[in-house]
């Protein structure tokens, strides 16, 4: 898969994107952390996208905690230059 399709598949989901776009905020980070990132009440959801993004091979579970995989990392990084971030998402 390509980035462009990786990126495709993120926007499908608004709450997919919004994880993929926390996770590159916090950088290595735990289910907990990205839910409080994230403002919400129950860490189920923040799971299920979690666990899409390592299946899709856009993150890594290191010993219960998440980071970007290399190829993670690009599609980040092309999602920041065509300023679909917003300017609120500082560079890792």
């Amino acid at each position: 898969m390509g980035v462009q399709e990786d990126i495709n598949w993120l926007k499908d989901d608004p709450d997919r994107i919004a994880v993929f776009i926390s996770l590159g905020k916090l950088g290595q980070t735990t289910i907990r952390s990205l839910k409080d990132d994230m403002r919400i009440d129950d860490w189920w959801p923040v799971k299920y996208h979690v666990t899409n993004l390592v299946n899709r091979g856009l993150v890594n579970n290191k010993d219960g905690s998440y980071e970007f995989t290399d190829v993670g990392e690009k599609v980040f990084e092309s999602l920041k230059s065509v300023k679909f971030l917003g300017e609120e998402i500082k560079p890792v």
